[in-house]
């Protein structure tokens, strides 16, 4: 009886080891993949890059100058999504699906703008 009971031990824990090594062999994970943020910087009158290009599933972080006496936001003009207008902080949008997105600040909208290219 004692050696049944070891044979179904070992044969449960042989297959347990075979379902991980499966999913890792099928591209899968056991663990949450890992996403990609792009970092923008907002400065006195710019976004530096002035044009991005990024994957789908992208996490863009806009990132305020400290140093800048000048409220500044975020605007996508398809209207998805807006920051506020502020002097330091950091605004994040995931881009979820290709395709170009032309952003702006509200406060200076004729000339800081950038250009978001996402691709699938």
């Amino acid at each position: 009886m004692r050696k049944l009971l070891a044979t179904v031990a070992v044969v449960t824990a042989l297959s347990a080891v075979a379902a991980v090594g499966a999913t890792v062999a099928s591209g899968s994970s056991v663990h949450a993949a890992k996403s990609t943020t792009k970092a923008v910087a907002v400065r006195d009158d710019f976004y530096k890059p002035g044009t991005l290009k990024i994957k789908k599933g992208t996490t863009v972080k806009w990132v305020w100058d400290k140093n800048d006496m000048n409220d500044h936001s975020v605007v996508d003009t398809k209207g998805k999504f807006q920051s506020e207008e502020m002097m330091t902080g950091t605004f994040k949008h995931k881009f979820k699906k290709p395709g170009t997105w032309h952003i702006y600040c509200s406060v200076h909208p004729e000339t800081m703008r950038m250009t978001i290219k996402v691709k699938k």
